[in-house]
């Protein structure tokens, strides 16, 4: 897998991302770009709180189902 500092990696994607987010290594690499020892990028940081929230209203929507299905069985 290619090692690369942030700025190089910014500068390859043609971005300016922060360094939050991304997971960072804890030992100094050797940056595949620019040839110097930095913290390199291990991956992209999952944003936690838009997880939850996908996950919550997945379990919202089956709830409503079920609740429809049952409504629609006691009508009949």
């Amino acid at each position: 897998m290619a090692e690369f500092c942030l700025d190089c990696l910014n500068k390859i994607c043609n971005a300016n991302e922060p360094k939050r987010k991304f997971v960072m290594s804890k030992e100094l690499y050797l940056c595949e770009e620019c040839g110097e020892m930095k913290y390199v990028v291990i991956c992209y940081r999952r944003n936690l709180l838009s997880s939850i929230f996908r996950r919550l209203a997945y379990w919202l929507k089956l709830f409503i189902d079920n609740l429809r299905r049952r409504t629609q069985h006691k009508k009949l």
